[in-house]
């Protein structure tokens, strides 16, 4: 029998703007701590106090949890003491990096992410003296890499607040003394940083134009047919992320299917359920099932028979919606009403 549908829809919300692709500018600020740095060749160690950083990043955020990114950092840390002796001036690394990011999505305005980066630094050991009678005022630039753990908190659909540690290390710089001694030190250090982000949403294509209808000569109307039979309705109902729980307004599109079947004398009422790919195929296919099993449990609650109900679940397998694997879409999570 073939089925003529307007289709009523309960309205299910979404996370949007915030996860699309697009260009981003960051820039943050926040603390960092040199590990103590052992000096191969004068047999000293360098203790600096807690410093300072600042990064600024560009990078392209593709909308699928990936980002790629290049990055521009600056640390400063103000020497405290050369083997237990007090001593002064500082320690500078000035770094370019490229970053690869991952991002979790988890549907609320919160989403952590880690990284890693690989590019090189200045490293610069400023005026340090006194140093096993010496005095070290030299630079190298040398291989870098580093970690990044760090979550973002959305504030609108284009600004956020991120927050991350970040591990930097760097092959052994080379430097040399005062003296013309050439010396090895080691750079490892650990910041905590926090900044903002802003995202530029990638433009949306332009709209295709309207079709041209060029307009049939005018025939003379046909004879009226017979009216026929009123043709069946189709309906379906949308559900939350993750649940199977009736909501309120699709209880109402259950209430208007179960009368229009009474009145229209309908035999059968097949009930599909559906997924989003957000889960998975497994799961969604379970899923699935239970949303269409409790629509038919409202149906008969409802006076419907249960054995005039056929129940089927597709999974994520049929998408109202096509999505990529992991993406939440609501109009995927539905249950689809067949009166035939």
């Amino acid at each position: 029998m073939t089925a003529a549908v307007p289709f009523a829809a309960a309205h299910a919300d979404g996370h949007m703007g915030a996860h699309d692709e697009g260009w981003y500018l960051g820039v943050g600020v926040g603390a960092n701590w040199l590990q103590d740095s052992e000096v191969g060749g004068l047999n000293s160690t360098i203790d600096t106090d807690l410093g300072a950083l600042g990064v600024i990043r560009f990078g392209y955020h593709y909308g699928n949890g990936w980002l790629t990114e290049v990055e521009v950092g600056y640390r400063r840390n103000n020497v405290d003491q050369i083997n237990g002796v007090d001593a002064s001036d500082k320690v500078n690394n000035l770094d370019g990096m490229i970053n690869v990011l991952y991002q979790f999505e988890t549907g609320t305005m919160f989403r952590p992410y880690l990284g890693v980066g690989l590019g090189a630094s200045s490293v610069r050991l400023d005026n340090i003296t006194p140093i096993a009678g010496t005095r070290i005022d030299d630079s190298d630039v040398v291989f870098a890499y580093q970690g990044i753990a760090g979550a973002m908190i959305d504030i609108d659909q284009a600004l956020g607040v991120f927050l991350e540690y970040r591990y930097l290390g760097t092959d052994e710089p080379d430097f040399n003394t005062d003296s013309g001694i050439s010396v090895e030190a080691e750079n490892q250090n650990h910041s905590a940083l926090i900044g903002l982000r802003y995202k530029w949403a990638k433009p949306k294509p332009a709209p295709e134009p309207e079709p041209v209808i060029e307009r049939a000569a005018e025939e003379p109307p046909p004879a009226p047919e017979p009216e026929p039979e009123p043709i069946p309705r189709n309906f379906i109902i949308f559900f939350d992320w993750d649940q199977d729980v009736i909501t309120q307004e699709a209880m109402g599109i259950l209430s208007e299917a179960a009368n229009y079947a009474k009145q229209a004398g309908v035999a059968r009422i097949v009930l599909t359920g559906h997924a989003d790919r957000s889960g998975s195929a497994s799961y969604n296919e379970g899923l699935s099932l239970r949303r269409a099993n409790n629509a038919m449990a409202e149906l008969v609650n409802l006076g419907i028979a249960q054995d005039a109900i056929a129940v089927f679940a597709k999974g994520e397998a049929e998408p109202l919606v096509p999505t990529d694997d992991g993406v939440r879409e609501p109009q995927n999570r539905r249950v689809e009403i067949v009166l035939e």
